[in-house]
């Protein structure tokens, strides 16, 4: 049948996370936002989500980027996957991460703001996260 997808096996979700690090003209930030639904509901964790059907990776990175925090990169860099079996306990999620910098004239300009399933939004030093 076509446009019909039938496997003998399951497939696992696909997600994009965005490390976005921001130099504040002191250190080095790295913006959270915080879960608004499950799992993880109130817990901080990077901006993501699922990739859409006919969506590139890199495409849907800054998609959700744009959705949670209000904040646009234009250059986002692939710098990893998270694949680990139990890491999320809806399903199995292999995630493609992205990283982006801001200076702090960008830091200052962009407005931030939590949305679509993000509660809050916040810059935190990356001294505090490691």
């Amino acid at each position: 049948m076509e446009g019909s997808y039938c496997y003998r096996h399951p497939r696992p979700a696909i997600t994009t996370d965005s490390v976005v690090f921001g130099f504040d003209g002191d250190g080095l930030n790295v913006l959270l936002i915080k879960r608004m639904n499950y799992p993880f509901a109130g817990r901080f964790a990077l901006p993501g989500g699922f990739l859409e059907q006919g969506e590139e990776l890199v495409d849907c990175a800054k998609r959700e980027l744009k959705e949670e925090t209000g904040i646009e990169i234009s250059k986002l860099r692939e710098c990893g996957v998270l694949s680990d079996v139990g890491r999320d306990p809806r399903e199995r999620i292999i995630s493609v991460c992205y990283f982006g910098l801001m200076g702090p004239s960008a830091m200052l300009s962009e407005v931030i703001s939590a949305d679509s399933d993000a509660a809050d939004v916040k810059w935190v030093g990356l001294d505090k996260i490691l």
